[in-house]
């Protein structure tokens, strides 16, 4: 706020602070090395992420496959240590300890969510991308009904709305 530098501009490319780090790439001798920098800009390479919203929430970030590979996404903590390998084709940040997570079954994507785990903690049966858990719930539309679930999956709020917020601020929600 200064307008000092905390960390020397050293970086070709950095993304924003979380949990107090950040996604940092930089070119050394024609070689790409992928990594986070703390806040005291201590710099620890990790394996190329290969995602533009490699954010940690929750202790975990989301990365993905390489370039090249089939895309599947999976976890690591902030050693560079992967938690859950990658093997889901689509999957959100961890949120109050759950991630939605987009898999194919019987032709048709459907999304659940993984504890830290990777263990399916509720199982996919959405039909779009759900939202975050915000104060122990989660917006999602299933085949027949849609509203917010529980950490339990259970419905808590239905409602035939043309739209919602994607969670509650204060206890509140908007709807249409």
């Amino acid at each position: 706020r200064t307008g000092r530098f905390r960390i020397p501009p050293r970086y070709d490319g950095a993304g924003q602070f979380s949990e107090g780090v950040a996604y940092a790439w930089l070119w050394e001798g024609g070689r790409r090395r992928d990594g986070i920098v703390d806040t005291g800009g201590r710099f620890t390479e990790l394996p190329a992420v290969n995602d533009s919203a490699f954010i940690f929430h929750d202790g975990l970030a989301r990365f993905q496959t390489p370039m090249g590979q089939e895309r599947k996404y999976g976890y690591m903590d902030k050693t560079g240590r992967v938690v859950i390998p990658p093997q889901f084709h689509d999957s959100g940040h961890f949120s109050e300890g759950l991630a939605w997570v987009a898999v194919l079954k019987e032709r048709k994507w459907l999304y659940g969510f993984i504890d830290k785990t990777g263990r399916i903690g509720i199982e996919p049966r959405f039909v779009y991308q759900p939202g975050d858990f915000v104060d122990g719930l989660a917006r999602v539309i299933g085949q027949s009904s849609s509203g917010f679930i529980d950490r339990s999956g259970t419905f808590r709020l239905t409602g035939d709305y043309e739209h919602t917020g994607d969670f509650f601020t204060e206890g509140l929600l908007p709807v249409i």
